[in-house]
C-alpha cells in the first residue's frame, strides 16, 4: 500500500505476524496467511454495521526445511519462483501463483492455497513485491513485467547472492533510466 492506509497496514500486519508465528507458533504458511487475515479484519473493523478498512497486503509466506528438502509456500496475490539446476546450462524456473485474494480485506472469503515444493541444495527461491514487476521503462513506459523476472532470474540464479542482488539493483536502475522509482521494490533470493 501507499502513504498513511499503507503504513498503518505494515504496522498491523507486522503485529499480526509476530503474535501468530511467535506466540500461537503456527508455521503452516496457508494456515498463517489465514489466522493473519482473521487478525487484520478483527482489528480494522469499525463498530458501524456495514463499514470497514479495505485496505489489504499482498503477502509471500514461505517456510523451508533443508534436511527435508522441502518449502512450504502460501501467497496473497504473490507468487514464488523457484530455479532448479542452477549450475546447469540450462536452469529450470518454475513459478507457484499466490491466491487471488488479499491478507486482511474482509471481502476476500475462502481459503489459502498451500504448495509443497521439492527443493535441493543449489536451488534458489524467489519473492518479490510488485513493485519490481510493475517498474516502468524509460521511454517506452512499459512494465518490467514477471517475464522479464523470470529471465533476470534465471540468468543470474547461478551467481553468488551479492552479486545477484548488484545485478538486480543495476538491471531495474537501466530500466527505469532517470524516471523515479514506481513504488517500493524488494527482492528476496534464498539459496536453498
Amino acid at each position: 500500500g501507499h502513504g498513511i492506509p499503507g503504513a498503518l497496514m505494515s504496522m498491523v500486519g507486522l503485529v499480526a505476524f509476530k503474535d501468530v508465528v511467535l506466540n500461537q507458533r503456527i508455521v503452516s504458511p496457508a494456515a498463517v496467511l489465514e489466522a493473519v487475515h482473521h487478525k487484520i479484519v478483527t482489528t480494522l473493523s469499525i463498530s458501524t454495521p456495514g463499514d470497514t478498512v479495505t485496505s489489504a497486503m499482498d503477502v509471500a509466506f514461505c517456510m523451508l526445511n533443508r534436511s527435508e528438502g522441502k518449502l512450504w509456500f502460501a501467497g496473497a496475490h504473490c507468487p514464488i519462483f523457484l530455479v532448479k539446476n542452477c549450475n546447469s546450462e540450462f536452469p529450470s524456473l518454475k513459478e507457484f501463483p499466490g491466491d487471488k485474494r488479499l491478507v486482511g480485506n474482509p471481502l476476500f472469503r475462502g481459503r489459502f492455497t498451500e504448495h509443497c515444493l521439492e527443493v535441493e541444495p543449489g536451488d534458489m527461491v524467489y519473492l518479490f513485491t510488485d513493485g519490481l514487476v510493475d517498474q516502468l521503462e524509460q521511454h517506452q513506459r512499459r512494465k518490467f513485467s514477471r517475464s522479464l523476472a523470470r529471465e533476470m532470474f534465471v540468468q543470474i540464479c547461478s551467481l553468488p547472492t551479492e552479486d545477484q542482488k548488484r545485478e538486480i539493483v543495476n538491471r531495474i536502475a537501466e530500466w527505469k533510466g532517470s524516471d523515479v522509482q514506481t513504488d517500493d521494490i524488494t527482492v528476496l533470493g534464498l539459496r536453498v
